[in-house]
């Protein structure tokens, strides 16, 4: 009886087993707008009084070409560029001409990307921008924002390595190198800078000593700057040494 149950339990236990691995195995793999994701990272978005604001920056991106066409923030639409083939055609004139604030982004432009969408049906990719008036030193915020469509072969989405896709988007968006570099110098902690330490009094030279005449003084140590006489007090100032030399009846007394 006990080895009947033993091999009940071996047998459930293997078939958990199997089914385990056949679950895992049918698990779908990351979709492309994920993998793309990690390094297209999106800065998040929120509509508010004053239109389209930043409320969580992601990186910076430079745009590579020309021809996106930014409108307004307070705007719900925006004018979409295609780019195929390694040419960008800009949106028509019925859409530019829409927002009369609007104009094309200049190429080194930098922006965010605040949306990634991937298509596999249409073999499309579409990518809203932002500028990033911050990081492109403005005078006037404007906050333009735009949209470009990547389009592909058809069916070629459906297997294409994250690389592939990587190679045309930054033909258009490439990373901002400058912005990447900031970040890393902000972490270097700042070195503290050491103190100088306190002037030290100036020690008179050993050769002086007290009952050294003037002539042994001056030997030692030559002129002095200045000679003050005060009856049978004789005072030698060395001002580059901050020293007095302080002689009584002709001879050293004191040295300060």
């Amino acid at each position: 009886m006990r080895n009947m149950l033993r091999v009940a339990v071996s047998t459930a236990f293997l078939a958990f087993c199997i089914t385990a691995i056949a679950q895992d195995a049918n698990e779908p793999p990351p979709s492309l707008r994920n993998l793309l994701i990690t390094k297209y990272k999106l800065t998040k978005t929120a509509f508010g009084p004053n239109g389209t604001q930043v409320i969580d920056a992601g990186p910076v991106f430079d745009l590579k070409k020309g021809g996106l066409f930014g409108v307004n923030p307070t705007s719900f639409g925006k004018c979409q560029a295609q780019f195929k083939g390694g040419d960008i055609k800009p949106p028509g004139r019925f859409c530019t001409a829409g927002d009369p604030n609007g104009r094309f982004l200049d190429v080194g432009e930098r922006v965010f990307l605040t949306k990634l969408d991937v298509n596999t049906k249409r073999s499309t990719i579409t990518i809203d921008v932002m500028e990033c008036d911050a990081c492109n030193g403005v005078q006037q915020v404007s906050s333009l924002k735009s949209s470009v469509v990547f389009s592909f072969a058809p069916g070629f989405l459906d297997n294409a390595a994250p690389g592939q896709v990587s190679d045309v988007i930054d033909q258009v968006l490439g990373p901002d190198e400058g912005a990447a570099q900031q970040p890393a110098a902000a972490e270097q902690p700042a070195q503290p800078v050491a103190a100088a330490p306190p002037p030290q009094p100036q020690q008179a030279p050993s050769q002086i000593k007290k009952g050294d005449s003037p002539a042994q003084v001056e030997a030692a140590m030559g002129q002095p700057d200045t000679k003050i006489n005060v009856g049978p007090k004789l005072v030698y100032v060395y001002k580059s040494l901050n020293l007095k030399v302080i002689f009584m009846n002709g001879q050293v007394s004191d040295i300060q």
